[in-house]
């Protein structure tokens, strides 16, 4: 959802400087996840099947669904799963179905969790999705975009490279798509690299995985990565900040940028690196506030 706070650009010594009036004005207009979230849920059966589900979210250009049963929430179907499940299985795909691979165990917050709450839930969960609900009715969602973009209105942030990931995992742009969906599952993450000739060509992300298993006159163990990864590859450097990183992939609707210098790749940043750091960023800022309310009283 958009946001079109710009971030306070004071330097960090003026905001210690500042302390109780700045910080009661900050708490002062804190928000909630009513005032982020989206309210039109893509929602599924759990009776349907997972070609259903992946037609949906690729349709919809979302990487989730809610599974809603007679207007009770019961959980989410991912993209991640959808794809898994069609990739392995692709030959009985028509026969998967939602409530055998649907995540039951989700965190979820109400519409009246503070935007701070709610970004700490989704760290610790892990989550890169919550739910919004009012009793067991799903009546938001809200993503991890959003709760990037809600908290931009705070300052002291660092640049890409003291929050990119460094350890990134590259394969042949010749690989075969099976065995990069592999890849992807074993070591957790949602994009690799592809390279030639020590040459970056492009990245593969899930839901370009997830978009080709879609299509049943294909058969996937002869399709490369070449042949479906995004290119050219839309790259942030080091040095520029997390905010203009992060409004990068905004405008371009990504959630993965390569790390670029001098056409060397230097790592990756992801939408779930830019919340942990605004997170710590948000921290930080927290505790100045508990040591001047503790300087007061």
């Amino acid at each position: 959802m958009d946001n079109n706070t710009e971030p306070d650009a004071r330097p960090e010594s003026q905001v210690t400087q500042n302390s109780s009036q700045e910080i009661s004005s900050a708490q002062q207009r804190e928000l909630h996840v009513c005032d982020v979230m989206s309210p039109h849920v893509v929602t599924i059966k759990s009776s349907e099947s997972i070609k259903t589900g992946a037609r949906l979210m690729s349709e919809n250009h979302i990487s989730c669904l809610a599974v809603v049963n007679n207007d009770v929430f019961e959980g989410l179907i991912t993209q991640k799963t959808a794809l898994m499940s069609l990739v392995h299985e692709h030959g009985n795909a028509d026969s998967l179905r939602i409530q055998d691979h649907m995540l039951r165990a989700v965190a979820t917050v109400s519409p009246e969790t503070s935007v701070l709450e709610a970004s700490q839930i989704a760290h610790r969960k892990q989550a890169k999705w919550l739910p919004v609900l009012t009793g067991q009715t799903v009546v938001g969602m809200i993503t991890q975009t959003d709760l990037v973009q809600a908290l931009m209105c705070f300052d002291s942030f660092p640049d890409v490279a003291s929050i990119m990931s460094c350890d990134t995992i590259s394969i042949h742009a010749a690989t075969s798509v099976v065995d990069a969906a592999n890849i992807m599952a074993e070591h957790g993450i949602s994009c690799v690299v592809a390279i030639q000739n020590d040459k970056v060509l492009g990245i593969l992300t899930e839901k370009d995985l997830l978009k080709t298993a879609l299509q049943p006159e294909k058969d996937l163990p002869d399709i490369c990565v070449v042949d479906i990864m995004s290119f050219p590859v839309i790259a942030a450097r080091p040095s520029d900040s997390m905010i203009s990183a992060s409004r990068l992939m905004d405008r371009m609707h990504i959630h993965h940028l390569a790390v670029m210098e001098n056409e060397e790749l230097c790592g990756i940043i992801t939408r779930t690196d830019v919340l942990k750091a605004f997170q710590d960023s948000l921290a930080q800022y927290t505790d100045l506030g508990n040591l001047v309310q503790l300087s007061q009283s």
